[in-house]
């Protein structure tokens, strides 16, 4: 069995997915706890439709209105990020279309909801298909994490976003 671990890789991997955290790929496709889209609250609601257009490869122009101007989207330390990225308003737009090119679909598979007022917290397990190759995997290869992720929304509108990103090992296919 494949252990998840979140401990940082060379900067071989930074390039992979600057844009993880804002998941911008083309196509893909988001699944709820065992296909069920129940939503309890308008901020759940709200990060699941997110989540939706993210895996959907919405445009930049659609996924922004999501954040608020001042929103501010922190990365902790990953495989991927070793040490971790902060971006504001104006860099999320970079990374996302970076991530575009290199994902070729995703999908997100929530596990877990938690909400307390303006904060949600979801865990969930990403998996992402490589369209190029990267990190010694091939076009076509499988990508996970199994993410926390905390939002906070101020009017409907994240304001921040917090992701700790664990990602087994990965594997070149072959």
């Amino acid at each position: 069995m494949l252990r998840p671990h979140c401990t940082a890789l060379s900067s071989v991997g930074k390039e992979v997915m600057r844009a993880h955290m804002v998941r911008g790929v083309a196509g893909g496709q988001f699944a709820g706890q065992g296909g069920n889209a129940i939503m309890t609250s308008s901020n759940v609601a709200r990060a699941r439709e997110y989540l939706a257009a993210v895996s959907a490869g919405e445009s930049f122009d659609k996924l922004f209105a999501f954040y608020a101007p001042d929103v501010l989207i922190q990365e902790f330390p990953n495989r991927i990020a070793p040490q971790g990225h902060v971006r504001r308003a104006a860099e999320i737009g970079e990374a996302y279309e970076r991530g575009r090119k290199i994902m070729r679909s995703q999908t997100y598979r929530v596990q877990r909801e938690l909400e307390s007022g303006d904060e949600v917290a979801i865990e969930l397990e990403w998996t992402g298909v490589l369209g190029v190759p990267v990190m010694g995997l091939a076009a076509g290869s499988e990508m996970k994490a199994f993410v926390a992720m905390f939002l906070t929304f101020r009017d409907g509108k994240i304001v921040s976003q917090r992701n700790y990103d664990c990602y087994p090992p990965f594997r070149a296919e072959g």
